[in-house]
Parts: structure tokens; C-alpha cells; sequence
């Protein structure tokens, strides 16, 4: 209308937003829906599915002489995560088959199918599991991959362990006793993942937590807190977290660092550093979606900073990070690049690290002899 005789008012969609943080207690498994590598259900191969401990696993379509069935079991007796199951197997009436590899694969549809994304990947069989694929698939959702490293002994685990390098594998050994049979510590290990987010933070490390099921290891490891030649510092200084155990200390997750220490060193080297910033990146960037092809000005500049300086401020409110803040940097905008339709905002942060190791200065000072006094 070109003549309106009033007043109106204008919505107008500017300040800052609020930036949601993503869930990550979300352990994602690929399992056979079968006591064997052939299938029991045709059908939901290869589709992502939601499994929840507030419901049996009966109820949710699983067998107990299922591979999948054990992992998500020992999983539920430790902690409370979302489980998404992706059946896998071989389709005896057709042509149907689903890989291994393609059921990892399938970790990247929970999201748009579930509303939910696998932080934490494992499989019902880490023996012969697709290793190259798992962490190529946990590079691109940002999650974590504990990975079994097997041997009859400490030198058999570190010379299995030789290969392995990947930031976002976690390696784990030897295998746990849990009622009164082994199962995969890597099992354990991303229940006592999940366990540590619900109960914690996703900021603090999984390491020594107690799993209260765990009844023993494979063989035995010897714990000390003061020996640097312990079995648990042996292996935790080749970058192998594994098992504490002391009188009346129970079973303890030990060790804080991912598979590439200790070729890399540094902060990006803690499990809890890069599910940390894991955490920040994603959920900024899923923020980005309300500022995606509006107009670029001032108040969209103003708008994105802002926002992500709000959330970093949250952050370190809440103790996740150390300090963090968003900027917005000319030389990174240029008008060729704006031009374009590109933005640059550029922001910092450093997670809390764990502390893995304590010193204590001790001395013997004889001058502390002066305080003593003679009675008179």
C-alpha cells in the first residue's frame, strides 16, 4: 500500500542468539541383528535406531544371544547414554546384505532421521572391526572411537599398539571380566564415557572413574600411583589407557590420552580437550544456521560475535573452558571476499586439561629445629 495513515510495527530479527549445547552421552554401535552374521530382520539393515535404557531391550527388538545385545547390556549397567543401533548382516532371502562398514557408514543418518548424532562409536565385534572407516566417520561427526587393543601380556599390547595413531581413537586393554565373563573394554570404556558426560561434564576425562561391574581383567596389571614402571604407567605412557585397580579402590578407568601420543604431544593429546572443543565447535556451527544467506552488515557482524562470545562467556561460567572469546577480524574480510558472500569470524578457547600428573616438593629443613623450646 503506498499511503498507510497509522502506526505499525516491524519485527526485526537482529542481537544475539542463543547458542544450544549438543547432546554427547550418544553412543552409537553397529551390530548384527543375529546370533551370527546372518540377519533376523531383513528390514532395518543398515536404518540407525534408538535404543534407551528406560525401556528392556526386549521390548526394543534385540536378543539376548546377540553379539549387539551384550555391548548395549553392559553398556545400560554401567550408565544411561542414548544407544543409536544400526543392524548390519547378511539377508539370507535376498540380495539385502549390509557390511560392517557400510553400518558405520550409516552413524552419519542418526541426525537427520533420530535428531541425534553418535559421539561415542563402537561395534559388536572391535575384532575385526573397520578401523580406517570408523575414525573417517568419527572425523566427520566429531566423535571418539574406543578402540581394543588385544595381547596376552603388556609387551603384546604395545606391540599391537604400534599402528595405531589417529587423534580420535582411544585406545583401550586388556579385555574386563563383567559377570563372570570377558567382554570388550571398549564396551566399558564408552559407557564410562558417557557415564563421565552425564555425571561430570564432557570437559572432565574418563579416567579413573570406577566401573562398578567390572570384577577384573583379563590378566593381571599392576597399579601405582608412585611407580613409573607400573603396568598401568607403562602403558598409559605409550598412549594405551587400561585398567586401576587397588584394595577397596575397585576397577578404575586409567589413562587420559587419545591414540596419537605419544607420537604427537600437547593439550589436543586428551581425550577431554578434543571432545571439549568438539562440543563448542559444534554447537556454534549449528548455531549458524538463523544467519545463513541474510544480508551481510553490521548488525549481522555484531549479531554472530556477539553470540559466540555469549556462549564462550557461558563456558567458562560453567567452568568448561579456561577463558575463550570471538572476534571479528578485517584483514580476514576483505571486500573481495565479502563480495563473495564469505564471512570470516574467528574464535579462541583452551579446555581445562587433565591433571595426569602431581608433583609434590618435599624437604627435610633442619632449621624448623629452632621452634622447639625448653620447658622451664
Amino acid at each position: 500500500m503506498a499511503i498507510f495513515h497509522g502506526v505499525e510495527t516491524l519485527l526485526v530479527d537482529a542481537g544475539v542468539k542463543v547458542i544450544s549445547t549438543p547432546a554427547t552421552a550418544v553412543i552409537g554401535i553397529a551390530g548384527v541383528n543375529g546370533a551370527d552374521a546372518n540377519s533376523e530382520d531383513p528390514a532395518i539393515l543398515g536404518t540407525p535406531r534408538l535404543i534407551t535404557p528406560s525401556r528392556t531391550l526386549e521390548a526394543q527388538g534385540l536378543d539376548e544371544t546377540w553379539p549387539v545385545y551384550t555391548a548395549i547390556k553392559t553398556i545400560f549397567d554401567l550408565a544411561s547414554p542414548l544407544v543409536i543401533w544400526v543392524p548390519y548382516g547378511v539377508d539370507q532371502a535376498g540380495d539385502d546384505d549390509v557390511t560392517l562398514e557400510e553400518a558405520i557408514e550409516a552413524f552419519r543418518l542418526a541426525r537427520n532421521t533420530i535428531g541425534y548424532s553418535p559421539k561415542i562409536l563402537i561395534t559388536d565385534d572391535p575384532e575385526s572391526a573397520p578401523r580406517a572407516k570408523l575414525v573417517e566417520v568419527a572425523e566427520k561427526l566429531r566423535a571418539v572411537v574406543p578402540t581394543d587393543v588385544q595381547g596376552a601380556d603388556v609387551q603384546a599390547l604395545l606391540t599391537a599398539r604400534s599402528t595405531f595413531t589417529a587423534e580420535r581413537e582411544f585406545l583401550v586393554g586388556p579385555k574386563l571380566v563383567v559377570g563372570g565373563a570377558e567382554v570388550w573394554f571398549s564396551w566399558v570404556m564408552a559407557a564410562m564415557i558417557a557415564y563421565t558426560d552425564a555425571e561430570y561434564g564432557y570437559h572432565y576425562s574418563p579416567s579413573n572413574k570406577v566401573m562398578t561391574t567390572v570384577e577384573g581383567s583379563e590378566w593381571p596389571i599392576t597399579a601405582s600411583l608412585t611407580d613409573q614402571t607400573a603396568d598401568t604407567n607403562v602403558l598409559n605412557a605409550q598412549g594405551v589407557n587400561t585398567v586401576y585397580s587397588g584394595y577397596a579402590q575397585g576397577y578404575r578407568t586409567w589413562g587420559n590420552r587419545n591414540a596419537s601420543f605419544p607420537t604427537a604431544s600437547g593439550i589436543r593429546t586428551f581425550l577431554s580437550v578434543i571432545r571439549t572443543a568438539d562440543v563448542i565447535e559444534d554447537a556454534i556451527e549449528a548455531a549458524a544456521l538463523q544467519w545463513i544467506d541474510k544480508p551481510i552488515n553490521n548488525a549481522l557482524i555484531d549479531s554472530l560475535v556477539e553470540s559466540a562470545n555469549a556462549f564462550l562467556r557461558t563456558k567458562k561460567g560453567e567452568e568448561v573452558i579456561v577463558d575463550g572469546g570471538a572476534s571479528y577480524d578485517p584483514e580476514q574480510n576483505t571486500p573481495a571476499e565479502i563480495s563473495n558472500g564469505h564471512l570470516v569470524i574467528s574464535y579462541e578457547f583452551v579446555p581445562p586439561p587433565p591433571l595426569e600428573r602431581l608433583t609434590f616438593r618435599s624437604f627435610i629443613n633442619i632449621n624448623l629445629l629452632s621452634q622447639l623450646t625448653t620447658e622451664e
